[in-house]
């Protein structure tokens, strides 16, 4: 329910979750996940208390400290939020998260030097992650590691141009599909094919991207080069039951193709 924005729902559930498990262990799980549902209803006063009581239960909690440490922070209270995120990162230091949140919240209280140590593992956890690295070189900068600072930006500034191409990328295949898609209602499957071959070429992870491809070639009676995108389509993704079926079919197309020495007289797959 909580999943679904069914809060209030979901508040419900867990009151009676809670009155069932009482003072055992298992209560500290639901009072956290209460906890989260309050804070996302605005309610951070009735966050606070289901926190503390999950942490009672169970101590070395790092998620209900990290969650706490977020209520803290989003109330301004920062040095009870420096607190909570430092337990966090105490109980739970290979979490990304809560070394980042430490981090940060050490460089919110001009204590650079300290945050720099924190937001470093947390990079080293989670390399690829654009905040962390932002308020690694922040955090630098104001330790005065001006050197590494520097070198820091310009990697940033450089994944951050890399993940720009990549979404222009991504839009621009997703495109490509969709004209695909419109030129083979049309009845343009040639001219829909180039379209879907193009859009593999920018993006050959996506799926239906692939498996569109494929489908248009055994439609156009190239059997051969349909089972071999189908294929790649199932080491993607073996669950895809389309492509599985479309995959047995193309093979039987081929086979009878091959048989009668005229490939592309075959049904094709829908």
């Amino acid at each position: 329910l909580a999943r679904q924005k069914q809060l209030s729902e979901a508040r419900t559930q867990f009151d009676d979750a809670l009155k069932l498990q009482g003072t055992t262990p298992a209560a500290a799980y639901s009072h956290y996940l209460l906890a989260r549902v309050l804070a996302e209803q605005h309610q951070p006063d009735g966050a606070l208390r289901e926190l503390e009581s999950s942490i009672r239960l169970r101590p070395r909690y790092a998620e209900a400290y990290l969650s706490l440490g977020s209520v803290y922070k989003s109330l301004n209270q920062e040095e009870e939020s420096l607190k909570a995120f430092t337990k966090a990162a105490e109980f739970a230091p290979g979490n990304p998260a809560a070394q980042y949140q430490l981090g940060s919240a050490l460089l919110r209280n001009d204590q650079a030097k300290a945050a720099v140590v924190h937001l470093r593992e947390a990079l080293k956890l989670q390399p690829n992650d654009r905040a962390t690295m932002t308020h690694l070189c922040q955090a630098l900068f104001r330790a005065g590691e001006k050197a590494e600072a520097e070198a820091c930006t310009q990697k940033a500034s450089s994944k951050a141009r890399e993940e720009a191409r990549a979404d222009s990328q991504e839009l621009q295949a997703g495109r490509l599909n969709n004209e695909g898609v419109q030129l083979e209602k049309d009845g343009k499957l040639p001219e829909a094919l180039e379209k879907y071959r193009e859009a593999v070429k920018l993006d050959s992870y996506r799926i239906i991207f692939r498996r569109n491809l494929a489908l248009a070639l055994c439609r156009l009676g190239r059997w051969d080069d349909g089972i071999v995108e189908l294929r790649e389509v199932l080491r993607q993704d073996p669950a895809d039951t389309e492509a599985t079926k479309a995959l047995y079919i193309a093979l039987e197309n081929a086979h009878a193709a091959k048989t009668r020495g005229a490939a592309g007289n075959s049904t094709s797959p829908r």
